[in-house]
């Protein structure tokens, strides 16, 4: 048996969870309405998990299933294969360590979130996300964080000692919490009142617009833009507040601004807001959990929140599009190599080259590779390349490259490239090099096979 019966998971289709901490929210209305109604249109299971109600009480790691307790607020539970699960997340489901712990249970046992929960935190920290914005050159507007009278002035001259001044909290939404100050005396009345009820508080340069543009991006390409126009005499531009909105397209610049800001963050799916002022480009933030209230325009045709949110679950409901999490594993890992079954291997971060496979009795003819591996199996495969290979005394080998299906921490990977070596002297037959776990996106923490040997289970 397999220890990742992936064909099995595989062949079903992909169940669809939205995370959601709004629950007084019109669900029919919402965002996380739309993404349960695309599910159900495409004949994919769907549930809807309100983090005030459910918990996780048992989960079984090894065989990637989560059993979520109350997840309807009505005593109803659910159990998934995480391997199978997408789950789509909101901005309300990380507003508490609830919300937090469910979404990193279901990320340690292999669901795919969309956004994680590192970069969910990362949007909904308007301080940690101009400070991210700042170190790595994203143009944005100057930010300080305020927690105290004494404070205030630093924080000013930070973002340029002028009035007007933007106030924030650190982690409102919609506008909420937002508020433009004509002077410091003002600007004083404004933060002693949000500091009486414990806000969290950030100022900021205040830059005049008469717009702002949202442009959603999935996996790295821009799917829609919006331009929403600024509410009557107010400064702010939401459309929870009443923006109109219109077409608009995106220079090569801002393009190029927007995708650079959603690789930082590290979104899979993202709002990137932003906005032009006397010829400048500023990023004002990020959103890990973007809505679908406004009308938007994809190719310059308008398309609605449904249509939206549609093109967004069929896309990510192709485990094809799916993106591995940034996952901490042992040094030895199972790891199912073509035909051969499941193997252990090492993970050497040294290793910059292919992932390398036991092999002995090596015969190359005919553009093809006949060799002898584990169990004594004997396999002929295409002769790919051939790639030389520093040992180690300044020795160099040799060695020819075959591609083999592979299945590492539960996701399948098509044709990877593997060295053939006689690997009889090492423990493990199986090397994993650091390329490819750049693609699978696993770190080594060496302590987790110390106390625990890994479970290899052979067909």
């Amino acid at each position: 048996m397999q220890l990742f019966e992936v064909m099995d998971v595989v062949s079903k289709p992909v169940h669809v969870l939205v995370i959601s901490g709004a629950e007084d929210e019109d669900v029919t209305q919402s965002t996380a309405g739309r993404i349960l109604k695309a599910a159900a249109k495409f004949g994919l299971k769907n549930h809807l998990i309100y983090t005030r109600h459910a918990f996780i009480a048992d989960s079984d790691i090894d065989k990637k299933l989560v059993t979520i307790h109350n997840h309807d607020g009505k005593g109803k539970k659910l159990t998934i294969d995480c391997r199978n699960t997408v789950a789509f997340v909101r901005g309300g489901a990380v507003e508490n360590m609830a919300g937090l712990g469910l979404l990193r249970t279901l990320e340690m046992c292999g669901c795919f979130t969309v956004n994680s929960r590192e970069v969910m935190e990362l949007c909904r920290d308007k301080l940690l996300s101009a400070v991210l914005f700042e170190k790595k050159g994203i143009p944005s507007p100057r930010t300080s964080f305020v927690n105290g009278e004494s404070s205030i002035d630093i924080a000013l001259e930070k973002i340029g000692g002028k009035f007007p001044a933007i106030i924030k909290t650190i982690t409102g939404s919609k506008g909420i919490g937002v508020v433009k100050v004509e002077s410091k005396d003002s600007m004083v009345s404004a933060l002693q009142a949000m500091w009486k009820y414990d806000a969290e508080v950030l100022i900021q340069e205040y830059i005049p617009l008469g717009y702002d543009v949202r442009t959603l991006v999935l996996d790295n390409e821009v799917i829609a833009v919006v331009r929403r126009n600024k509410v009557g005499e107010d400064f702010r531009t939401n459309v929870s507040l009443g923006a109109e909105t219109q077409s608009y397209k995106l220079s090569k610049e801002e393009k190029e601004i927007v995708l650079k800001t959603s690789r930082l963050v590290g979104g899979y799916f993202v709002g990137i807001d932003h906005a032009v002022s006397n010829g400048q480009i500023y990023v004002l933030e990020a959103n890990g959990g973007p809505g679908s209230a406004a009308e938007y325009y994809a190719a310059g045709k308008k398309i609605s929140g449904d249509e939206m949110m549609s093109r967004v679950v069929k896309y990510v409901s192709d485990r094809n599009n799916w993106k591995p999490q940034l996952v901490e594993l042992g040094l030895i890992e199972p790891i199912e190599v073509g035909k051969l079954g499941v193997l252990e291997g090492k993970l050497d971060t040294g290793n910059g080259g292919y992932n390398a496979l036991h092999a002995t009795n090596i015969d190359i003819r005919d553009g093809k590779v006949r060799f002898q591996t584990v169990d004594n199996k004997i396999l002929r495969l295409p002769l790919q390349e051939s790639r030389e290979i520093h040992i180690g005394s300044g020795e160099v080998e040799d060695r020819p490259v075959v591609y083999l299906d592979t299945v590492f921490n539960g996701i399948k990977y098509k044709d990877v490239p593997y060295t053939l070596a006689d690997r009889s002297k090492n423990k493990h037959p199986v090397l994993i090099g650091r390329d490819f776990m750049i693609k699978a996106n696993v770190k080594v923490n060496l302590v987790k096979n110390m106390t625990l040997k890994p479970e290899i289970k052979e067909k």
